[in-house]
């Protein structure tokens, strides 16, 4: 983290493609199961037919590691996507190029509540990975953003902003009931 920058909140997006390989891995074990019982032909080879429960459940490791090391960060300065456990990609977004934040969202994942945060910059777009509460998330931005000095005063205004919290005339106890509408009584706090 640079000099003066704080964590706001660390997010871990949903994991993605791990359905199919889970479900291929239990059914796999169950049918080695279920034919090393009925079958004595399958149970003495039980050690061959077992490459059978190998594969799948490497892909599902493969995919379980790939979700376990991937994080959004949000700083008072920057958002922060961050790949890997032993070889690391970093992509930081300055927080002073987002000029809107908005959810992609289905239908069917608004009743989940998950779906995807875009980042609108100046020249491009960027997609925050699927998340829960990608609402909550872009608020979150969206308030932080409105504190990042700089060209701020250039972006236009969100629609029912408030100004008190554009001008910075919040207390603490207006910041800390503010997240906990955002993230409820026991969510996350940076």
């Amino acid at each position: 983290m640079r000099d003066g920058e704080a964590l706001v909140v660390e997010v871990t997006p949903l994991p993605r493609d791990v359905a199919r390989p889970l479900a291929a891995t239990l059914l796999a074990v169950g049918a080695l199961w279920g034919a090393a019982t009925l079958w004595t032909w399958a149970s003495r080879h039980e050690a061959y037919l077992s490459v059978i429960v190998v594969v799948p459940a490497a892909v599902l490791g493969q995919r379980l590691w790939r979700w376990w090391s991937h994080r959004v960060v949000v700083t008072t300065q920057r958002i922060i996507d961050v790949r890997g456990r032993g070889g690391r990609r970093l992509t930081a977004i300055e927080l002073a190029e987002v000029r809107e934040t908005t959810v992609d969202q289905r239908a069917f994942d608004r009743l989940l509540r998950r779906g995807s945060v875009i980042l609108a910059l100046d020249d491009s777009a960027c997609l925050i990975g699927r998340v829960r509460r990608p609402d909550a998330l872009r608020r979150v931005i969206d308030h932080v953003r409105s504190t990042v000095p700089g060209d701020a005063g250039d972006r236009p205004a969100r629609e029912g902003s408030d100004p008190a919290l554009e001008e910075g005339l919040l207390t603490d106890d207006d910041d800390d009931q503010r997240w906990r509408h955002l993230f409820g009584p026991d969510g996350p706090r940076g």
